[in-house]
């Protein structure tokens, strides 16, 4: 082989987009050539029970990048999370596309603005050194090439701006002097999450290739159908952690041991699976996600509420707070003290704007350990609203309890986007989604309970329970009919009670109205 043959063919093998990643970038993918370890990596849990064996010789990364390379390629990759799919896979196909097509454009998208600004273009940006002359504009996440390409990131639920991108494929390239437009790329990351009407923007396109990348959600939707529809156009991925010798596999032996193997988030997490039995559950980690992804606009203007969640020893003391129409987890703790907790709980009221005088607009579990806590912070003064799970709800022919109400209600508002989760954390991510509804004979939503969860491995949801608990009004200030003019709640009804208690001295007991529950 002459030189020149050789050097034409080493220049092939770089303008692939795998020996671009390799070569170029320097990217450690996993290529099948990397060495098999002395021992097998297995993840395994405390028992020894071997959940899966690692496929230390995997060549998956190069498959994709090789299934991109092609003119007109559709690809769907489905992966469990922590497998390197933004750092590698998209940053490889980016940088690829941008150098290798003159004038050409890569867009991509994603559920959430995080995913591109926090995620995907700070590790673009890590590569400038090897990208000599590219510009960033990292306000507008945006890169330019010296040859014209450029890189657009941006997310929206708007379908006209996901319209109008048009590109042009290499031939065409050659047969138009002056021609402006190279080839178009579109990426659509996290793609379990969005809309279907931006999918359907995308479609309009004129696209030379097209990656859809996630980890798995529920079985609908323009992913799933792109992962399973028989016909489909796209050449399918799936990575397991299996499929991935970095993750960290201890890790996920703990969390399949504390939530249980069938649990939707390790279903997707580590095996990359879709939740089938979705039906099963209140939510859905998609639920949850597509309303932290897009919430609604925050609006102050429906009160507050707080709710408390109480427990000693292994289960968490929760407070969570809803302002308006946004909900998050004020503090999570574990204490076996629990007049300790009381005064904890009591320096988080005032915290956050609560003193005795609208205590009763703190919602709180009377089930259990409860009761005790909450006659103690009632000698200190402070009479929170008393709810029992168990009790009746407010629409005894639609739930089985109080509990169910709360939860099916609050998942349905979840669902509707009409609630901000805000800094939603993993854990109360895993246990809002982790509840199943109980069969139930006479028709109404059920849940099952505690015991049954505890049963099949799931923890306690007390930050579920406490969050989902804020999202809802107080069980005794529903509205009357006989009030003319709406109801009375919250500190307005116990300033009402002194009143009426100081105006007509007639030896009657006003403390009670509202419910004895309220303290």
């Amino acid at each position: 082989m002459s030189v020149n043959r050789e050097v034409t063919q080493q220049l092939r093998e770089l303008g692939t987009c795998y020996g671009f990643a390799r070569h170029v970038l320097g990217l450690p993918l996993y290529d099948g050539a990397q060495a098999a370890p002395a021992e097998p990596v297995r993840c395994t849990l405390a028992d020894g029970t071997v959940v899966y064996e690692v496929d230390a010789r995997t060549d998956w990364q190069k498959r994709v990048l090789d299934a991109i390379d092609s003119n007109g390629s559709r690809v769907s990759l489905r992966t469990a999370n922590g497998s390197g799919k933004t750092s590698m896979i998209l940053v490889a196909t980016i940088l690829w596309h941008m150098t290798m097509f003159p004038r050409s454009t890569v867009i991509s998208t994603a559920g959430v603005d995080r995913q591109v600004r926090a995620q995907l273009y700070p590790h673009l940006r890590r590569f400038a050194p090897q990208c000599r002359g590219f510009v960033f504009h990292d306000g507008a996440l945006t890169i330019e090439t010296p040859k014209g390409a450029r890189y657009i990131g941006f997310t929206t639920d708007n379908p006209g701006r996901a319209e109008g991108w048009h590109g042009k494929d290499v031939e065409t390239l050659r047969d138009i002097a002056g021609a402006v437009d190279g080839p178009l790329m579109i990426i659509v990351d996290e793609a379990k999450s969005i809309p279907k009407l931006i999918f359907e923007a995308f479609d309009r396109c004129t696209y030379q290739r097209l990656l859809y990348t996630s980890s798995p959600g529920i079985s609908d939707g323009d992913f799933y159908d792109s992962q399973t529809k028989s016909g489909s156009p796209f050449k399918r991925f799936v990575v397991p952690a299996s499929m991935c010798p970095h993750a960290d596999h201890r890790k996920n032996a703990e969390v399949i041991a504390k939530r249980g193997i069938e649990h939707p988030l390790v279903r997707s997490a580590i095996f990359a699976e879709f939740q089938t039995n979705e039906k099963d559950y209140v939510m859905t980690v998609t639920d949850i996600e597509r309303c932290e992804n897009a919430p609604p606009k925050n609006d102050p203007t429906g009160g507050r509420r707080a709710y408390c969640d109480f427990a000693a020893g292994g289960d968490e003391n929760v407070f969570a707070l809803r302002e308006g129409n946004r909900a998050r987890i004020v503090r999570a703790w574990r204490d076996v003290n629990t007049m300790a907790a009381c005064a904890d709980f009591i320096r988080l009221f005032r915290e956050n704007g609560f003193e005795p005088a609208n205590a009763d607009e703190i919602g709180a579990d009377a089930d259990g350990l409860g009761a005790p806590m909450l006659d103690r912070l009632a000698e200190l003064g402070w009479h929170l609203c008393r709810e029992r799970n168990g009790s009746a709800s407010d629409d005894p022919e639609a739930y089985a309890n109080r509990g169910a109400e709360t939860w099916f209600e609050g998942a349905e508002r979840i669902k509707r986007r009409e609630v901000i989760l805000a800094d939603l954390d993993e854990e109360t991510r895993a246990q809002m989604c982790g509840r199943r509804r109980k069969p139930n004979s006479s028709g109404k939503l059920a849940l099952e309970s505690k015991e049954e969860m505890r049963r099949r491995g799931v923890t306690s949801p007390d930050r579920a329970d406490a969050l989902l608990g804020c999202l809802r009004r107080s069980q005794t200030l529903a509205a009357r009919n006989f009030m003319g003019g709406g109801a009375i709640t919250g500190s307005r009804l116990a300033a009402a009670r002194d009143e009426v208690a100081d105006s007509h001295d007639d030896g009657r007991d006003y403390s009670l109205i509202g419910g004895a529950d309220c303290g």
